[in-house]
């Protein structure tokens, strides 16, 4: 007997003869009249209920991956990638959880946020075997930038590149303030300084499926994970309401991912951060940019450059119906933003997806796949290329 059928029926030996199937709910409310036994049995067989379908949960849900998934409460059998990805099993890139992990020169300074964390699909590979620089990275949400410059590592031997990343939801809320409200000193740009030659690195990579990836330790997997599972899936039935952290969009193409429901679009809700930003406010945010790019730059010794990545919504805009959200991009105007060295990928991903790149980012994450990650990398070589600051 399936599950389903043990949590459905209840097999009873009458005594006169073979076991009868009885209903579970008809057998619990005939042995009593009182109303308060009564509650009692159908308040366990509701409970029984509820255990038989996350043990189901338990046997069917394949184990988390993607944040999307974890937080929104979504199944990896219907949202999880099932292309191939690149995967570098040993990391190209130095990443530090502390200021004191930086003991030692490096050629690049990486301060960035998650996209920049993954050690082995991280875009910091790519950069590194088409370079062979030695590149450290801090993560923002660890650690001060202030704590950074003022290393006694940094000071002593300062890297020759210093890439700040971030991903444009994170745009304005972080740089809400400029320190040189009145331009003074903020536009100055030293001679440039040569970044060490183009060594390229024959290096392995291997193709991973989304089983191999490793997996999200929070929640884990069991009982925990399917309860998750099915608060946030009905929080989901709910009209108008939605608590979790996760917004799923309705698609005009259904190619575009090769999940079970690939003409759907799930993304952070902090995407929509952007929504409403003034002009005063992307004055201030290029103004406060423009402003650590000065104070990278002052001493003559360390180049620096913005590696901006589009929002999961702005790469998908075009194919979102609904038409509120096709607009909130604000990554190309900091792009555009004349003196500010910054990569420009916004253009490059959309590009990407026109034409079909499936996976480009993944459906079960608020971040690029390999691809991304790897015009990422050229799309920094490219930008230093321009200014005549390093050679291949």
């Amino acid at each position: 007997m399936g599950n389903r059928r043990l949590c459905d029926v209840l097999v009873v030996n009458t005594g006169y003869g073979s076991n009868q199937r009885i209903p579970l709910l008809s057998v619990l409310m005939s042995m009593s009249t009182d109303p308060f036994q009564v509650y009692n049995r159908v308040f366990f067989s509701l409970f029984l209920l509820l255990l038989c379908v996350i043990f189901g949960l338990l046997i069917h849900m394949k184990p988390l991956v993607g944040e999307l998934t974890r937080m929104g409460g979504y199944l990896e059998s219907q949202i999880g990638w099932t292309t191939l990805q690149e995967h570098f099993p040993q990391p190209l890139f130095t990443r530090a959880r502390s200021i004191e992990e930086y003991d030692r020169p490096f050629d690049v300074v990486v301060f960035g946020d998650s996209f920049s964390d993954d050690l082995s699909k991280g875009w910091q590979n790519y950069l590194a075997a088409a370079t062979g620089w030695s590149i450290i990275t801090l993560n923002m949400n660890e650690i001060d930038i202030d704590r950074v410059l003022s290393s006694r590592m940094y000071r002593s031997a300062p890297p020759r590149l210093f890439i700040y990343e971030s991903v444009e939801r994170n745009f304005i809320d972080n740089h809400d303030r400029c320190p040189n409200q009145d331009g003074n000193s903020v536009h100055r740009h030293p001679e440039p300084l040569r970044l060490p030659p183009a060594n390229p690195m024959a290096v392995e990579i291997e193709w991973i499926t989304m089983d191999d990836y490793p997996q999200v330790p929070v929640e884990g997997i069991g009982i925990t994970n399917a309860v998750n599972y099915l608060r946030k899936a009905l929080y989901r039935r709910i009209p108008d309401f939605n608590p979790t952290e996760v917004h799923e969009f309705k698609l005009s193409r259904d190619n575009l991912f090769s999940n079970a429901v690939s003409d759907r679009l799930l993304v952070l809700t902090r995407d929509f951060n952007n929504l409403g930003v003034t002009p005063h406010q992307i004055a201030t945010a290029n103004c406060s940019l423009m402003a650590l790019q000065s104070r990278i730059e002052a001493a003559g010794r360390t180049t620096f450059l913005t590696l901006g990545f589009p929002d999961k919504t702005t790469v998908y805009a075009d194919y979102i119906e609904d038409p509120m959200y096709r607009n909130m991009s604000v990554i190309g105007l900091f792009e555009n933003e004349p003196g500010l060295h910054m990569t420009k990928l916004k253009d490059e991903f959309k590009a990407a997806v026109e034409d079909g790149v499936i996976d480009f980012y993944l459906p079960n994450d608020s971040h690029c796949g390999y691809l991304g990650y790897q015009m990422a990398a050229y799309a920094v070589l490219g930008a230093l290329e321009r200014r005549d600051l390093v050679h291949q």
